[in-house]
């Protein structure tokens, strides 16, 4: 007897991230950015957002035009805030675009 066949599982690659967060080391403000995130979050799981740790990531990669320090968040490639915005702002945007 053999076993029912099983159709083979599609793997959905995560939607591109809508908001993202260009952080980097030494940077004081990062933390903040950081936990921000984390916050977001828990709020909205699965929500598309990106952390870039400029101290990590290769230089080959494009980097938004307007990023001059950090943290800096953008949505859509697009800089959204220079410097972190307050919960209420960051919770805002995303329930936004959720809607």
């Amino acid at each position: 007897m053999s076993s029912p066949r099983r159709e083979p599982e599609i793997a959905h690659p995560p939607p591109d991230p809508v908001l993202q967060v260009y952080v980097a080391d030494g940077c004081g403000s990062c933390r903040r950015a950081r936990e921000l995130v984390a916050q977001l979050l828990l709020r909205h799981p699965g929500a598309a957002v990106e952390v870039v740790d400029l101290s990590r990531t290769p230089l080959e990669r494009a980097l938004p035009a307007g990023l001059v320090g950090t943290p800096t968040y953008t949505v859509d490639g697009r800089v959204r805030w220079l410097g972190n915005p307050s919960p209420a702002e960051l919770l805002a945007l995303v329930e936004r675009r959720r809607n």
